[in-house]
């Protein structure tokens, strides 16, 4: 039988992150390309691959969670933006998904010169 604790564990154990050394190493480097982006507006991309399994999306959680969007009376401040490939990649719909992660109200709408601009 599952009591409420022993619930409340495994939400616990779910947002916890092992920090392997390849994770720790990914998680590091990001995180510093990030504070040099800050420093001198140098910025980077990252694509981030591997198995299934290997920490990708915790990675990238953690990413989110350190670096949070903010809100701001005048604008939204992004600092990172994090966008899964669409199974059936093509410019169109990377766009969209883009878009969908930026909070875009209308991400599917217009030409794809209108979507980029």
């Amino acid at each position: 039988m599952i009591t409420e604790d022993l619930f409340d564990e495994l939400k616990r154990f779910e947002t916890e992150y092992i920090q392997f050394p390849p994770f720790q190493k990914a998680f590091s480097e990001i995180e510093d390309t990030l504070n040099l982006f800050r420093r001198t507006g140098i910025a980077h991309n990252f694509l981030v691959l591997g198995e299934s399994g290997t920490g990708k999306s915790s990675l990238c959680r953690l990413i989110n969670e350190r670096f949070q969007r903010l809100f701001l009376p005048d604008r939204d401040v992004v600092p990172v933006l994090i966008v899964s490939v669409p199974p059936i990649v093509n410019l169109a719909s990377l766009v969209e998904a883009m878009l969908k992660a930026i909070g875009h109200p209308f991400p599917s709408s217009g030409s794809l010169s209108q979507k980029t601009e």
